[in-house]
């Protein structure tokens, strides 16, 4: 039985367009870590409410490193939900033809939700933080 060796190309009926090669994080990079640092880094990733490499590659490039309370990152998700929600109600109103008073109502809410969710991911004292 022969191996098929073409790939099969997904028909993609929307979200993000995949990123070009200069955008990609293709290139592996390892190194070795004394005990110590990298449980230090590990724990301060997931203080600041991110992963290992993103805590990472955002040390080392010197980028601002914000640390989010746990609670707001809950409420975030949650929020994320809502508005995913908004969004079906939005499609939904869009396709019925009386529907001008739903959509005000929903536009102002979820202006509201997006205005709540930028407020969560703040830092406390609006500073950003490096470790």
């Amino acid at each position: 039985m022969e191996e098929e060796t073409t790939l099969k190309v997904k028909n993609n009926k929307g979200g993000r367009p995949p990123k070009s090669l200069q955008e990609s994080r293709a290139v592996p990079v390892y190194w070795r870590w004394r005990a110590d640092e990298f449980a230090l880094a590990k724990r301060r990733a997931a203080e600041a409410g991110m992963d290992y490499a993103e805590y990472c590659r955002a040390a080392i490039l010197r980028r601002p490193i914000r640390t989010v309370p746990q609670v707001n990152r809950e409420s975030y998700i949650q929020l994320a939900g809502v508005a995913n929600n908004l969004n079906q109600l939005t499609k939904l109103a869009h396709q019925q033809q009386n529907a001008s008073v739903a959509l005000t109502v929903i536009k102002d809410v979820q202006e509201a939700v997006h205005k709540l969710r930028a407020e969560l991911i703040k830092t406390e004292n609006n500073d950003t933080a490096h470790h």
